[in-house]
């Protein structure tokens, strides 16, 4: 959801990133079953649910916070990803709870950002958001959140264009970055689906053909943070761009970004069973904490397409045993340090947000 240039850029890829205090790690023990089954998956949601969700005061908005134990909302776009959790949880098991609790965290985003988001200066912040109230619209049928997204795509299409077929991050200094792109691909796909407005058809058609001219490289299958081969070691990428390219039907490029992923590149966080762990990208609410939980919804949305490779779903596969495997006993929270034991407080949402959207996406070896 993120940049400009990158020196100057709001969100900072952080390579030097605020851990969690040893004495924290070392209390919490890993649980003996490291796989994780299908019952898990709802059982951890509902884990996520106690720890971080929060009832305003209009007594019917719900909002997950950024802490345990806190009251502080999260923010505007990592609060749009969890709803996607919620939106994954539904998906997995379509009960009325988990459909309720789709229309309860709509209503907390609205309660503390309101219908127009143009206030955000983000387009890729908007992009995110426009697919969480598509999906909602999915989930719910509510007009409203059909509405929203359909007003705030228009709000990205109209000042975000570069003039050469991308989106700028944002209005002051243009860097066309990939989470601009692919989002704004991927919430161009789900209002065509559900509207068949044929403008959304066009103008997703012509992003999506510039992003993979010049965010993919189609020889390795990398995706480049932008415009001009900028290189970047960042799941998110990846997982928007599997799900725009699934969208695109675009069954040989989502077998090679997945393929690259998972094998090339610079920043792993060590091997579980013989495959490489995603990069740990630090505690505490940092804007990279949550990265790996989109890669995972990207793989586990392409694998309902056909697009990822056995081999990838099985790398996927370790890598979520390898985080359920160190998951907190007590809490059933999974922070993002996938090789370290979950600590049973002090953890922050968007951190544990990671491992859980994986769960609920990716089927489980057992």
């Amino acid at each position: 959801m993120n940049m400009m240039n990158i020196a100057v850029a709001r969100r900072i890829h952080c390579a030097l990133c605020i851990f969690a205090p040893l004495a924290l790690v070392m209390c919490a023990t890993p649980p003996a079953s490291a796989n994780w089954r299908a019952v898990d998956a709802q059982n951890a949601w509902n884990g996520y649910q106690n720890a971080f969700l929060y009832l305003e005061p209009d007594g019917y908005s719900r909002v997950f916070v950024t802490k345990q134990g806190g009251t502080t909302p999260e923010g505007f776009w990592t609060f749009a990803e969890e709803i996607e959790v919620a939106e994954d949880a539904y998906y997995e098991n379509p009960t009325t709870a988990n459909k309720n609790m789709v229309e309860s965290l709509c209503d907390g985003f609205v309660y503390l950002h309101g219908d127009n988001w143009s206030s955000n200066i983000w387009n890729d912040d908007l992009g995110v958001a426009n697919i969480a109230f598509a999906r909602a619209y999915n989930v719910t049928g509510t007009r409203r959140w059909l509405t929203d997204a359909e007003n705030n795509f228009a709000t990205v299409w109209n000042r975000a264009q570069a003039g050469d077929g991308g989106l700028c991050e944002k209005q002051s200094g243009c860097y066309e970055n990939s989470s601009a792109n692919w989002t704004f691909v991927i919430a161009g796909n789900l209002l065509y689906n559900i509207t068949g407005t044929s403008s959304y058809d066009t103008e997703k058609n012509g992003v999506y053909t510039w992003a993979k001219a010049n965010l993919y490289d189609s020889t390795t299958g990398e995706i480049y943070d932008a415009k001009g081969a900028v290189h970047g070691q960042y799941t998110y990428n990846y997982g928007y761009a599997m799900i725009a390219g699934a969208y695109q039907g675009s069954n040989v490029m989502v077998p090679k970004i997945a393929t690259y992923v998972f094998n090339n590149l610079t920043n792993y966080d060590g091997t579980y069973s013989g495959y490489n762990v995603m990069p740990d990208y630090g505690q505490g609410d940092q804007n990279n904490s949550g990265f790996n939980g989109i890669l995972m919804r990207g793989v586990g949305f392409a694998n309902t397409y056909g697009y990822i490779p056995s081999a990838v779903l099985l790398a996927a596969q370790a890598n979520l045993n390898a985080a359920w495997s160190f998951r907190n006993g007590t809490t059933t929270l999974v922070w993002d340090d996938w090789d370290l034991a979950t600590p049973t407080t002090g953890t922050y949402s968007w951190d544990d947000s990671a491992a859980l959207a994986g769960v609920l996406d990716i089927p489980p070896t057992s």
